[in-house]
């Protein structure tokens, strides 16, 4: 995904339950590192249930607060409980960002 450094960006997501279990009480969560550039706000993203075979689409912004470059922004799908939902699969909700200061 490509953004504008200096600009705030929306990331749409849609996202299907291809299981055979309902999500229920999940979220996503921007697994952001000290270091990151990029923020996502909000960073948790409370997500209705979802039946399997069922998409949803849902909506964050990412502010690439002036920084250039292609960077590594990690979701993770958590439980209630606050665990990963698919620890043998970490980033597939994750999006590579590639930031500049002037998009052409």
């Amino acid at each position: 995904m490509g953004i504008t450094a200096f600009y705030i960006n929306m990331l749409n997501f849609e996202i299907m339950n291809t299981g055979k279990l309902i999500w229920a009480g999940r979220k996503l969560v921007y697994m952001r590192g000290e270091k990151d550039r990029p923020e996502a706000n909000p960073s948790v993203i409370e997500l209705p249930d979802v039946m399997p075979n069922q998409s949803i689409k849902i909506t964050t912004t990412i502010d690439g607060r002036g920084f250039d470059g292609i960077t590594y922004c990690k979701w993770e799908m958590q439980d209630a409980d606050g665990q990963n939902c698919f620890p043998e699969r970490e980033t597939i909700f994750s999006v590579t960002i590639d930031a500049k200061y002037k998009r052409d």
